[in-house]
């Protein structure tokens, strides 16, 4: 469907929305400052001004708020993950995930924080579960997915017969690369090279050390 096709949203929706982004934008930035457990609804009240009852008319409680924010968080990624799909070999599509994901992490640390490094208090909903497994919705499904690509097509070592083992050590690689550089990387005790070049390097390691020789 195109813009021009979509229906116009009343103004009253339109206000709607606006405040349940605001509340979100709002909410992501309060968790990942202070904390999802340390924070509250009325900190978030507080900061969009607007009144306790108001949030709720959105949200039911914290929780709900949080998923929502991750929920969106995490399908900006997917949609990151699937713009850099450029090379028709598996294992360097791969990398530019790797790369991806690391970027967004640089671009959206409070995001990223929330996403990655912070409890989530509810599990799937059944929308959610709708959406696990499809490469499309899905980032990890996508990673998971090019992974089992590359083993059909024989660009892995032989011993490596486990997609999800891959696929998880290679998240973990990038994601701890990521993770030092968020907590440390303003740390004078280090002299810390190019984030960019280390994560070039780091996805480069991790890709050369699952190949096929």
């Amino acid at each position: 469907m195109s813009p021009e096709s979509m229906p116009r949203l009343s103004r009253r929706e339109q206000t709607r929305q606006a405040a349940r982004q605001r509340i979100m934008d709002e909410g992501r930035k309060l968790f990942a400052e202070k904390g999802y457990d340390a924070a509250t609804m009325r900190d978030v009240a507080k900061a969009t001004q607007y009144t306790p009852s108001a949030l709720y008319y959105h949200f039911k409680d914290k929780a709900e708020l949080m998923h929502a924010i991750c929920t969106e968080d995490f399908l900006g990624l997917t949609h990151r993950f699937q713009a850099v799909m450029t090379s028709a070999n598996p294992l360097d599509n791969v990398k530019n995930l790797g790369r991806a994901y690391a970027e967004f992490a640089l671009d959206y640390p409070n995001h990223y924080r929330l996403m990655f490094m912070t409890r989530h208090p509810l599990g799937p909903t059944p929308k959610d579960q709708s959406r696990m497994g499809d490469p499309e919705q899905d980032a990890y499904a996508l990673l998971h997915r090019l992974v089992a690509l590359a083993m059909e097509q024989d660009l892995l070592r032989p011993d490596l017969t486990d997609a999800h083992l891959v696929a998880q050590t290679f998240w973990g690689g990038v994601h701890g690369l990521i993770t030092l550089q968020l907590d440390k990387g303003c740390d004078h005790w280090v002299p810390w090279t190019d984030i960019h070049a280390r994560i070039d390097l780091m996805c480069d390691v991790l890709s050369r050390g699952v190949e096929r020789a």
